[in-house]
């Protein structure tokens, strides 16, 4: 069984190995890196601190704002399409991998075969 199910093992890790690394960055790490992320960061810190109270640069602070505000609706787009893209890829994943234990489940004309502990 386990002959069988290296090379599908593989497969799966080679698949998601995106997805699992941007978690691991995510959970385990200092956080995702990534340079629009990054940027979209410094837009937002400079929208909501470029100025101080009567520096004379609150026109400034409201460019910052409406950068940070186009450049927040591009990236949420952006990782909408990308978490849809991922969700995808898994569901098709899962759907051959359940294709391909079917014959192993079901191998005498759609009859179960279990496992000898489970039969006594």
């Amino acid at each position: 069984m386990k002959k069988i199910n290296a090379p599908f093992c593989r497969e799966i890790k080679k698949r998601l190995k995106p997805i699992i690394e941007a978690r691991v960055d995510h959970v385990h790490g200092w956080g995702y890196d990534d340079r629009r992320l990054s940027r979209l960061d410094t837009l937002e810190l400079l929208a909501n601190y470029s100025s101080r109270n009567k520096t004379g640069r609150r026109k400034i602070k409201v460019v910052y704002r409406f950068m940070y505000e186009d450049t927040y609706k591009d990236e949420r787009k952006r990782w909408s399409e990308l978490l849809h893209q991922w969700n995808e890829a898994i569901g098709k994943l899962l759907d051959e991998y359940f294709n391909s234990l079917d014959c192993i489940v079901f191998p005498l004309a759609g009859k179960p075969v279990f496992p000898p502990f489970l039969t006594k």
